[in-house]
């Protein structure tokens, strides 16, 4: 392998950074910044998506293309996504969950296995997009990846601890801003002017 080719491959993201709020940093997000008042729902629109155990991988698909109906493909794709790339995947399957291709073989099964976390890294990887995860109705930021500033970013909720539906940021007002001409100060305007403190 070439040093160029080297530096082209995605940097994994490392193994224990599955826990909650895994990202960047542990450091608590913007969103922490509002007033305990502030509700989820406040701030986003809730798109709530099928739950028929497809929940992530048609969540992922409507956030980026408005469109989940390629669900089961997509399903496909991040599983060989992963088996390609188990060097980074492996690490973050729980014993409980039999070997890696047990795990694997588990998450296959369309409308029976829902997504988890390294199916979201892997779908990230993949498509090249940033993701935030909050807890079910809630500020608070369960798991969230940014990877570069020019990838969509998309929101989403980990609703009930089982289920993921989208969060759309709620429009905000437009705000409508009047210019006019600039008139030359005049001798009363600059005496105002002074008395200004900063």
């Amino acid at each position: 392998m070439t040093s160029s080719h080297q530096n082209n491959k995605r940097k994994a993201l490392p193994c224990d950074s599955l826990s909650e709020g895994f990202g960047p940093s542990n450091k608590k997000s913007k969103e922490y910044s509002y007033n305990n008042q502030t509700k989820l729902l406040d701030l986003y629109s809730r798109k709530v998506i099928e739950s028929d155990g497809n929940c992530l991988f048609r969540a992922i698909l409507y956030a980026l293309l408005r469109d989940d109906s390629n669900h089961a493909e997509f399903r496909q794709s991040i599983c060989d996504y992963m088996i390609k790339n188990k060097e980074d995947f492996d690490c973050f399957i729980n014993s409980d969950d039999g070997t890696f291709d047990d795990y694997i073989a588990k998450k296959r099964l369309v409308d029976l296995e829902w997504g988890d976390a390294p199916e979201l890294v892997a779908a990230s990887q993949i498509l090249k997009f940033n993701f935030k995860v909050f807890a079910s109705k809630s500020l608070n930021v369960k798991y969230q990846h940014h990877y570069a500033p020019v990838f969509p970013t998309i929101v989403l909720e980990h609703y009930n601890g089982n289920h993921h539906n989208v969060l759309e940021p709620k429009r905000k007002d437009k705000v409508s801003i009047e210019l006019s001409k600039a008139t030359k100060p005049t001798p009363d305007s600059l005496k105002s002017y002074s008395k200004m403190t900063i």
